[in-house]
């Protein structure tokens, strides 16, 4: 009966993936899923080449940008070319990768620890509530999760069995990890580990690992060449390869104790493992086992490392840390297939255990409930905006939105255009925009409170044809900069 347990864990982890699926993008991480929606309908309204990747915030189109191999759009642009331009197509898409990233870590940790341990980690992972809250989002990290711990679980396969399909399945998923974000040749780790325990210095000399590795170095740096130059033509890019400025070789961070702190107790402690799954993590770390599986460790190892190079992308977005949760639930799930016994409150480790795992999941419905909080559309200001420029701009056309470079507000109004930092909220700057092609600036008035251009924004819906000037929203003309 229990290798049937399984898919009814599968079946909970959809639940709780389903749940306000319909929702607009509002409230969280907007700005990742924005970008990823837009790149997806323009592949659909525009230029149907995955080569050809555009953004809404270029300006008129067509606007290329810079950015990871397009899969994940390209997949949902087909599914809008089928049933219609819905957001439910993504999100449905993500969560099956999702249910596949949990299929694979069950087999793995079922071969290398215990079915017990696997159903175990596949449970914990259903039900953390950044997994529930993110697994379902436009983005495509579900994929690139999916393909992370799916390369691994078809090369595992091939060391024993050594079947050319094995392999081929494991180069095409670690390269689509790859391909989506590079962050992921992390995975090099437990997969050369897993070479020299089978073959040791051999493996350097076997040709179908040189031609693995070869071709999943070759497509991602064919990629990324190709990509950066996209910015070289069109100056647009998200900002990839900006070494040290941005997301990645931040070292001067990786020194300090508010980074440590923040990863390790505000961001893993408190909103991944929530306060009381994070001991059960910790514990499963410590205990001791001289058959615990080091492919894990090598895997948990291989995380760090990647945390330590992209350290303020880590330090910003919590859901930089999902690679991480792959080897985190197999300590969770092997410390409470040893001691936590269902139903058994007398023995004082699964009591503890019991207790635990209950404030987990009691903590985990709290969390969701305060982010469900964030996406009310009534009071939401963004979504407010964009619903005040769908009903009053023409479509197609272009215009500046005053905001903090999150293009939700593009998205949400299907409008195109261009970003504008408040401080940079001038004549000066609004005439360069108006040259550009921009025929409408719009804002958010709460944006303004005691900022520098609270006064010039005033003076914009004095001194020009204002469309709407609500509690929310202004929006003005700018004919008059031409």
């Amino acid at each position: 009966m229990r290798k049937n347990y399984i898919y009814a864990l599968l079946a909970v982890a959809l639940l709780l993936r389903l749940l306000n699926i319909a929702k607009p993008i509002i409230g969280i991480n907007t700005w990742r899923q924005a970008d990823t929606a837009a790149m997806s309908r323009n592949f659909v309204e525009y230029d149907g080449n995955i080569l050809h990747p555009q953004i809404d915030w270029g300006g008129v189109p067509p606007a290329q940008v810079e950015a990871e191999f397009q899969i994940y759009t390209f997949i949902t642009s087909i599914g809008y070319r089928i049933f219609g331009v819905n957001l439910l197509i993504p999100r449905l898409f993500s969560i099956a990768c999702s249910l596949l990233s949990m299929f694979f870590l069950y087999l793995m940790i079922k071969k290398y620890a215990s079915e017990k341990a696997a159903l175990w980690s596949v449970f914990i992972y259903a039900v953390l509530p950044l997994n529930i809250l993110f697994q379902n989002q436009v983005q495509p990290e579900p994929l690139m999760l999916m393909s992370i711990v799916g390369g691994l679980y078809f090369f595992d396969r091939w060391i024993d069995e050594e079947t050319t399909l094995l392999l081929i399945a494991s180069g095409i998923l670690v390269s689509i990890a790859c391909l989506i974000k590079p962050t992921s040749f992390h995975i090099a780790f437990p997969i050369m580990y897993l070479c020299w325990k089978k073959y040791r210095g051999k493996m350097f000399f076997r040709p179908a690992l040189l031609l693995y590795a070869g071709f999943t170095v070759a497509v991602v740096v064919a990629w990324y060449y190709y990509a950066h130059q996209i910015k070289y033509q069109t100056g647009i890019s998200f900002g990839i390869w900006e070494y040290g400025v941005d997301k990645w070789g931040n070292w001067k961070l990786v020194s300090t104790w508010n980074f440590w702190n923040t990863m390790i107790f505000r961001v893993l402690a408190e909103k991944h493992f929530t306060w009381l799954g994070f001991p059960i993590l910790v514990f499963g770390i410590y205990s001791w086992k001289k058959n615990r599986a080091r492919l894990f460790d090598v895997w948990a190892l291989s995380t760090v490392i990647y945390v330590l190079i992209v350290a303020r992308g880590n330090y910003v977005h919590a859901y930089y840390q999902f690679p991480l949760i792959f080897p985190a639930v197999y300590y969770m799930g092997t410390a409470c297939a040893r001691y936590c016994i269902p139903g058994n409150l007398t023995n004082k480790p699964s009591l503890v255990f019991h207790i635990l795992l209950l404030g987990m999941f009691i903590l985990t419905g709290v969390i969701y409930a305060k982010a469900l909080k964030k996406q009310d559309t009534s009071t939401d200001t963004m979504f407010l905006l964009a619903e005040d420029i769908r009903r009053t701009i023409p479509a197609e056309t272009p215009l500046v939105i005053v905001d903090q470079q999150d293009p939700v507000v593009f998205y949400n109004s299907h409008t195109k255009g261009w970003h504008m930092f408040i401080n940079d909220l001038d004549s000066l700057h609004l005439s360069l925009a108006a040259r550009k092609g921009a025929k409408y600036l719009a804002l958010i008035h709460s944006d303004f409170n005691n900022t520098a251009g609270e006064l010039y924004k005033n003076s914009l819906a004095v001194n020009n044809k204002t469309i709407v000037n609500n509690t929310n929203s202004l929006i003005v003309s700018l004919e008059k900069f031409k």
